[in-house]
C-alpha cells in the first residue's frame, strides 16, 4: 500500500554516518503500519498507533479511559431501539430505551423518568355517559352520568354543571292490553322497574291505569282483589270485591301515588273506581251503576337506592270465562323532588 510522504522535502545529501537520520529517510514514504481497510492512526500519550477498524454500525466516540482517547462504540440508536415507536431517555446513569406505549396512551413525566399513561382526561371517566367539566382553571373533573329523565343544568351558584330532575316527566307509557280471565292465579297486569336512585330522597311517582272487564256470573261466585306492589312487597290490597253482576262491561280506573320521605321510606295513596254500565264513560248515581270504589293510604320502608319494580296484580276468587279484567293503558309519571 502507498505510504505517507512528508509535504516538506530536504535537498541535502545524506551523511556517511548511518546512525543519523538522513534527508533521504525524511523524504521517503513511510509505512504507517495499517493492515486492514478502515484502520486509522491515533495519537497515544507518546506514540502514534493503529486503531483497528470498528464493527458495522459502530461510531468513533471520545473515551478518556482509552489510551488513544477514542474508541469504536455501538451507536445508541442501533443498540437500544428494538421496536417502531421506541424512544430514548436518560435514566440515572445512561441512555435507556422506553418501549412504545399502548395506543391512545400519552407520555407523561413520572417521579424520575418518563412513562406512558392513560390520557389524564380519559382516566377521569369510569362509566358510559360520564362527562368532563372544568372545576377551576386547568382543572378537569368527572360528572357522573345522571339517571333517566334527568337534565343537565348549571348549579345554583353558577359554578358547575349538575344533573337535575325536571318537572313531572313520563317514566313509562304502556298501551299493551293484558287480560286476566278464567283463572284464580294472581296475575300482573302492569309492571315497571324503577331504576336505582330515580326517586331520590323526596321524589315520587304517579300511576294512572285504565281498563275494563266483565263480571257476568249468574251464580255470583266471583270476587276480585287488586294489589299494588313495590320490589315484591305488597303495599296496598283491596278487600275481596263482590262486583255487580252485569252483562255490561265494567270500567276500571286506578290511580296510585308514592312519595319518598327518605330514600328508604315512602307514603302511598291510591284510588280505585269500578263502574258498570253500557256507556263508554259511565257515571254513577247512588248505586244505580256503581260497582266498587276503594281508597287507600299506607306507609312503607323500601330501599329506592336499588332498582325496584312497581307491580299491579289482580286475582279472581273463581275461575270462569264470565270473570275477566283487561288493562288497556297505563301512564307512570315521575314527580320531582321537593
Amino acid at each position: 500500500m502507498a505510504g505517507i510522504k512528508h509535504a516538506f522535502s530536504s535537498g541535502k545529501a545524506d551523511d556517511a554516518d548511518a546512525t543519523l537520520v538522513n534527508p533521504s529517510d525524511w523524504n521517503a514514504e513511510h509505512s504507517p503500519n495499517l493492515t486492514t481497510k478502515g484502520d486509522i492512526i491515533v495519537q497515544e500519550a507518546t506514540n502514534a498507533v493503529r486503531l483497528p477498524v470498528g464493527s458495522d454500525g459502530e461510531a468513533l466516540v471520545a473515551k478518556a479511559s482509552e489510551a488513544s482517547g477514542i474508541n469504536w462504540e455501538a451507536v445508541i440508536l442501533a443498540s437500544l431501539l428494538t421496536t417502531r415507536g421506541d424512544i430514548i431517555f436518560r435514566n440515572a446513569t445512561v441512555p435507556a430505551r422506553l418501549a412504545k406505549g399502548t395506543s391512545g396512551y400519552v407520555l407523561k413525566q413520572g417521579a424520575n423518568d418518563p412513562e406512558w399513561a392513560i390520557d389524564p382526561a380519559l382516566d377521569l371517566v369510569t362509566t358510559a355517559g360520564d362527562i368532563l367539566q372544568a372545576t377551576a382553571a386547568d382543572v378537569l373533573a368527572r360528572l357522573a352520568i345522571g339517571t333517566k329523565t334527568q337534565l343537565l343544568a348549571v348549579n345554583a351558584a353558577a359554578t358547575a354543571l349538575e344533573y337535575v330532575q325536571p318537572g313531572v316527566s313520563i317514566l313509562d307509557r304502556d298501551l299493551d292490553q293484558v287480560t286476566v280471565s278464567n283463572t284464580t292465579t294472581e296475575t300482573s297486569i302492569y309492571s315497571f322497574s324503577i331504576p336505582a336512585n330515580t326517586l331520590g330522597a323526596t321524589g315520587g311517582i304517579r300511576l294512572s291505569l285504565g281498563g275494563d272487564g266483565l263480571n257476568n256470573d249468574p251464580l255470583g261466585t266471583g270476587t276480585l282483589k287488586v294489589r299494588v306492589k313495590l320490589g315484591g312487597v305488597t303495599v296496598l290490597v283491596t278487600e275481596a270485591m263482590d262486583l255487580t253482576n252485569s252483562a255490561d262491561a265494567f270500567k276500571l280506573a286506578l290511580q296510585v301515588w308514592l312519595l319518598n320521605s327518605a330514600t328508604g321510606a315512602q307514603k302511598w295513596s291510591a284510588k280505585l273506581d269500578i263502574n258498570t254500565g253500557p256507556a263508554s264513560f259511565t257515571a254513577s248515581l247512588g248505586d244505580a251503576v256503581f260497582a266498587f270504589h276503594a281508597v287507600g293510604h299506607v306507609s312503607s320502608s323500601i330501599d329506592t337506592t336499588s332498582a325496584q319494580t312497581l307491580d299491579i296484580t289482580v286475582e279472581w276468587s273463581a275461575a270462569s270465562t264470565n270473570h275477566s279484567l283487561s288493562k288497556e293503558l297505563a301512564v307512570l309519571e315521575l314527580l320531582p323532588a321537593a
